[in-house]
């Protein structure tokens, strides 16, 4: 009779703190001599749906379940045995079984072979790995998304990669959502997914805001695209001036990059100068922006570009024919990066000096304070630019800032030059109704409580990392709800991938390039959720 496996259940459980990656061995202790060795170690088995080949197993092993599932096939009598926290698997020399599946399963293993001295791995070998469990993410993801992959096959029939926004084209693909209801985003495949993106900052309400959707609904009930002005703009703009100081009298527009490009045009003629100071790394919208690839669709001013938070260096290239410095208090697609107060009080400082126009691009820092970074910072600029989710989830974008600059619009003011700002959809009643309705909802308490749970992420991250030993390997900055997260090292890009790969694989959604913004539906619930799967991540891939 062939050598049979055995399985014993309900063995006493142990703490799984193992920390190795997927599929690979790890001899922890074993006996020096030759004669009846023994080792034991740890090894996860790889996330299998189909059955892998069999094998016949060279020694007498046992291996004990400390986390996960999965179903052992014995092929000498085709008898199945599923795997559990607490199973213990038995397996002598000249069994022959195969994995018929397994989900994030762990195990203690103990061999009667000598101990394997493992050399450290190069960061080229380390990088290698990586690349190679990074491939067994991707692969699960498109096995789980397989109506996405053909809805975006469809749309790019029509749409230049398959849809109209830069930052959402990704490989294999991205991910084509159908529904959103409170933290939670639910996929074509009818996957869930805690949503900590909440569209790029501007989802601050969450999904399917109750107040807001009766606030659309009223606006369709009572007429809509009326060509006319309503009362909902005064009442709209007077709760901006409440929160924003800088501003004495505001415009509205259909985006933040409108309401950037109108800045910079207004501030450049009321100073009537020429040069633009901007920074490198910024996002000021589609037509407005410094990443590392030059954007050949910026508007065409002259643009002088200064070193983000270095004051020296922006000390340099100021000049009496800059007419607007424009500059985000965080760089936000720039990684959430945020400018210290003293850069910012030198940019305010040298404004006045060489007669420029300051212009605080607050699109996204805006939901960080009831009163914007400028309000934390007590720093006053001349220009204010707003968007994202001052508009409640629909299209808006304001620019305003002192009376004397934003009289230029008021053809019945005394001010030499005289302004036109048009747009059909600037004061559409959606919006109007939408971010009136959003205006009651966003509190100082309101912002005060996510401002904690951005907090507690980022604390949660360090510590994370460093009971792992990995200090300054991946580093959570930014300030209150928007949180960025750094990869140090060559293997960083492919780590951040799989990071978000592997978040994903858990239902968890935040931004691929390391962020997370976080919204009004969000609680405490959500960010032990995230911080555990992180901790997840670190210990299979780091």
């Amino acid at each position: 009779m062939p050598p049979s496996i055995a399985v014993f259940h309900d063995i006493p459980n142990i703490e799984p703190k193992i920390y190795d990656g997927p599929g690979t061995y790890s001899d922890l202790v074993g006996t020096e001599r030759s004669e009846n060795p023994l080792v034991t170690g740890v090894w996860d088995i790889l996330n299998f749906d189909e059955p892998t080949p069999a094998a016949i197993s060279e020694t007498d092993e046992a291996k004990y379940v400390v986390k996960g599932e999965a179903v052992i096939k014995n092929e000498w009598t085709g008898e199945t045995h599923e795997l559990k926290p607490g199973s213990l698997l038995w397996i002598p020399v000249g069994a022959k079984l195969s994995i018929v599946s397994s989900k994030d399963c762990k195990t203690v293993y103990f061999e009667a072979r000598e101990m394997v001295q493992l050399q450290p791995k190069t960061e080229q070998e380390n990088g290698a790995d990586l690349a190679t469990k990074l491939d067994h993410l991707v692969a699960n993801f498109v096995d789980q998304n397989l109506s996405s992959k053909q809805a975006i096959a469809r749309a790019s029939n029509s749409l230049p990669a398959g849809s109209t926004r830069a930052v959402l084209d990704a490989e294999p693909f991205p991910l084509v959502i159908q529904s959103g209801q409170g933290s939670t985003l639910t996929s074509i495949n009818g996957n869930n997914y805690i949503d900590f993106v909440s569209d790029f900052t501007a989802g601050l309400f969450g999904h399917s805001n109750p107040d807001i959707q009766q606030a659309v609904a009223m606006a369709a009930q009572n007429g809509f695209s009326l060509g006319a002005i309503t009362e909902l703009e005064a009442q709209l703009g007077e709760s901006i001036r409440e929160r924003f100081h800088s501003i004495d009298l505001v415009r509205f527009c259909n985006s933040g990059t409108e309401a950037n490009v109108f800045a910079i045009g207004t501030a450049l003629a009321y100073s009537g100068r020429k040069k633009v100071l901007v920074f490198d790394h910024a996002y000021h919208g589609g037509l407005v922006s410094f990443g590392t690839t030059p954007n050949e669709l910026n508007i065409p001013y002259d643009f002088i570009i200064g070193t983000y938070g270095d004051i020296e260096r922006t000390r340099a290239v100021l000049s009496f024919e800059i007419g607007a410095i424009i500059v985000e208090p965080m760089q936000s697609a720039g990684g959430m990066r945020p400018a210290s107060k003293d850069f910012l009080r030198f940019l305010r400082d040298a404004a006045s000096t060489i007669g420029a126009v300051l212009i605080f691009d607050e699109v996204v820092t805006s939901r960080l304070d009831f009163h914007g970074l400028q309000g934390t910072l007590d720093i006053k600029p001349d220009m204010t630019t707003l968007g994202k989710y001052l508009g409640g989830g629909l299209p808006f974008g304001a620019f305003g800032g002192r009376k004397e600059i934003m009289e230029q619009y008021n053809p019945k003011s005394d001010s030499v030059k005289k302004l036109s700002h048009s747009g059909t959809f600037n004061n559409n009643i959606f919006t109007m109704k939408a971010a009136v309705a959003a205006s009651k909802i966003v509190t100082k308490d309101a912002i005060d409580r996510i401002n904690t749970l951005g907090d507690q992420v980022r604390a949660g991250i360090t510590t994370i990392v460093e009971e792992a030993g990995k200090a300054g390997s991946i580093v959570a900055v930014g300030v209150g709800s928007c949180v960025g997260i750094y990869f140090a090292g060559d293997n960083g890009d492919v780590l951040r991938e799989l990071c978000f790969f592997y978040l994903l694989s858990k239902g968890i959604w935040i931004g691929r390039r390391g962020f997370l913004a976080l919204n009004f539906a969000h609680d405490d619930d959500h960010i032990s959720k995230f911080l555990e799967a992180f901790k997840d991540f670190l210990s299979l891939y780091f």
